[in-house]
């Protein structure tokens, strides 16, 4: 189980964001649910969750700066998107993205990004971050 894992779950469709946080909070995760970038990265600092859903689509365009602002708390952000070609993911995990799925695979995933955040306790700090 994934007790005491937090998980933002920044999201602009919120059939995706209940989705996610009914997955997670069915794996005893506590989930912090934002629909903007802006949100997610005041809310990531404030709050240092151990995973960050974050949606592609939310990211408004300058994924990278996006992501390195939403990694600088130490939390695993997995990017999420209706599509994902390989280049992109490959661009997003270069930018520090910890995985990257397609929306209609990530579900069945959830649960093993859950437990293995739990299994690995708090966030870690990367290094330049801290």
């Amino acid at each position: 189980m994934a007790d005491s894992v937090a998980v933002l779950v920044c999201d602009t469709d919120p059939d995706a964001r209940l989705l996610f946080r009914t997955v997670c909070e069915l794996r005893g995760a506590r989930v912090i649910e934002v629909d903007s970038i802006d949100e997610a990265v005041a809310r990531a600092g404030a709050e240092r969750p151990s995973v960050v859903l974050a949606d592609l689509a939310a990211l408004d365009g300058d994924t990278g700066d996006a992501l390195r602002r939403l990694t600088s708390g130490g939390g695993r952000v997995y990017v999420v998107g209706a599509r994902m070609p390989p280049l992109l993911a490959q661009d997003l995990l270069a930018a520090g993205a910890t995985a990257c799925f397609e929306k209609r695979r990530f579900a069945q995933a959830l649960p093993h990004v859950l437990d293995a955040a739990a299994a690995n306790g708090a966030p870690r700090e990367r290094p330049g971050t801290g």
